[in-house]
């Protein structure tokens, strides 16, 4: 019999917590409402067996920048940290992918990949010793990914550092 896959995007808009994200994917009212709304739908049988996120570039909004995307561990009803808007660093403190974050950058600094600077400890660590690139001279940066040419004229392109593991403005 064929089935039918559906997928759930749990995306934190930023300036929004993320403290509720676990109870709500592990909540059975959640698994629930979502089967008895397709069901009542496509007017056939659904059960709500597990959620399944998958991780997205882009928010339900369709704004690459708008928010941290969860993945739903199906068999255990968790979710973990997939991606951080452009502009934050996806960081983590242990290999427990519960206590991972996002920190977004501060003025006067920036970042283009969430993964900049990972890995320099031991492959796999984003570590929460990591900072954002400085802003270099002849540019403006006013946090997140805000990256201006304070030079009329000049031409900055990016590059990716394999010694640093970063992607930079040169």
């Amino acid at each position: 019999a064929g089935g039918v896959t559906v997928v759930v995007r749990i995306v934190v808009l930023a300036g929004q917590s993320a403290d509720n994200v676990d109870a709500l994917i592990s909540s059975d009212t959640l698994g629930h409402a979502l089967a008895s709304g397709l069901a009542s739908a496509v007017n056939a049988s659904v059960s709500a067996l597990a959620l399944a996120a998958q991780p997205a570039a882009v928010s339900a909004a369709g704004a690459a920048d708008s928010g941290w995307v969860y993945e739903v561990d199906e068999a255990t009803g968790m979710s973990y940290l997939r991606s951080c808007p452009r502009g934050s660093l996806i960081m983590n403190s242990t290999v427990d992918e519960k206590l991972w974050t996002c920190f977004q950058c501060p003025k006067a600094s920036y970042s283009v990949s969430q993964e900049d600077f990972c890995g320099l400890e031991a492959a796999g660590s984003c570590s929460m010793q990591r900072v954002c690139n400085s802003c270099p001279a002849g540019a403006l940066c006013e946090g997140g990914d805000a990256f201006e040419s304070a030079v009329q004229g000049a031409v900055w392109r990016l590059e990716y550092d394999e010694k640093d593991r970063t992607t930079r403005f040169r």
